[in-house]
């Protein structure tokens, strides 16, 4: 799975897209969390997916991270240099359909340290990997 997460991350390789959903899917299934709404770990899946190796792409300095004033290059104020943009709680919140005491209260910590934590294991697989290689 390693492999198909780098190619939908690094490669843009969109085909990649639903398998490392179902992948992430499935592992919130098998943790045994209670569910108020069927819809609630595709939507968390989907989220995870997205802000692991989704391209939210910053308007202002499309992706850049600097901006040209003409005299001088700034940081990107809009994504503070990263060149993506930041999601909030709120967002968050929302994009699951659950109201944000809902979200801080179940999913929050939930979702940062066991969702997120399945990418940090892809990429450290990652890295092993092309250190081995070069």
């Amino acid at each position: 799975m390693t492999s198909r997460y780098a190619r939908l991350k690094y490669v843009k390789e969109e085909s990649q897209w639903q398998y490392v959903t179902r992948f992430v899917y499935n592992d919130i299934l098998m943790k045994g969390w209670k569910f108020s709404n069927e819809s609630i770990p595709v939507r968390l899946a989907m989220l995870a997916v997205h802000e692991a190796a989704g391209a939210d792409m910053c308007r202002k300095c499309k992706g850049k991270g600097i901006i040209s004033t003409g005299y001088t290059v700034i940081d990107c104020f809009v994504c503070e240099g990263s060149g993506v943009l930041k999601k909030t709680e709120a967002y968050r919140a929302k994009y699951i359909g659950v109201n944000r005491t809902t979200w801080n209260k179940l999913w929050k910590l939930r979702f940062r340290q066991e969702i997120m934590g399945i990418f940090d294991i892809f990429e450290y697989n990652i890295e092993r990997a092309l250190r081995r290689r070069l």
